[in-house]
């Protein structure tokens, strides 16, 4: 499972890193038109590398920093968006900071480099976010990709996340079963035993 999780970290990490660079790419030809019909373009490839390379590498801190390869199964894609926000906000103030104290040109043209780039990277990033959840969630409820899931007290709340992960298969959860200190009739099978004996569960489901 860790193995898992990992390699879907990795995965959306790298698509992530790949509409990274092609939006930058875009927006510097963009940049480079408007460029060639009356403004001058200070940069260069080289430096256009090095400050592509800068931004993966902001990406990967500011990513880790605001939890935005965190699990989401089972919360809003709201979440997901606030965490994707504060990275590109990261991006564009980075950005800003590389062009003006490293190339000095924050002129006009870099303006407008940097609204290309924060709009089209907002845009892509959340059609790929929304498209890999679709993906996911269609794959768990097909049964894959999926958590075990033991419940501690068979009362109202662990009765209502019960109802809850069964009514949303696309959370990606599989019951396990309950611990409950009395044994309840509407359980079905499902109970594992007491409270008490919640190491001894954990041992045997490992």
């Amino acid at each position: 499972m860790i193995f898992v999780n990992k390699t879907y970290t990795y995965i959306r990490f790298g698509f992530d890193i790949i509409t990274l660079v092609f939006v930058f790419i875009v927006a510097d030809h963009i940049a480079d038109h408007i460029a060639r019909i009356g403004l001058t373009k200070d940069l260069n490839t080289t430096n256009d590398l090095f400050i592509c390379t800068c931004l993966i590498i902001i990406w990967f801190f500011s990513a880790k920093a605001s939890n935005l390869y965190d699990e989401f199964r089972s919360l809003n894609f709201s979440y997901e968006i606030i965490a994707l926000l504060k990275c590109i906000l990261t991006q564009v103030i980075s950005l800003i900071i590389i062009i003006f104290f490293f190339f000095k040109g924050y002129d006009v043209l870099s303006r407008q480099f940097i609204i290309i780039f924060s709009f089209i990277l907002m845009i892509l990033l959340s059609i790929e976010k929304m498209i890999i959840r679709m993906v996911l969630n269609n794959i768990r409820e097909k049964g894959w990709n999926t958590r075990n899931v033991l419940i501690i007290g068979a009362g109202e709340v662990g009765t209502r996340f019960y109802d809850t992960i069964v009514s949303n298969k696309h959370f990606g959860y599989k019951l396990v079963g309950f611990l409950d200190d009395t044994q309840k009739a509407f359980l079905n099978g499902q109970y594992l035993g007491t409270i008490n004996d919640l190491e001894k569960t954990l041992k045997t489901r490992e």
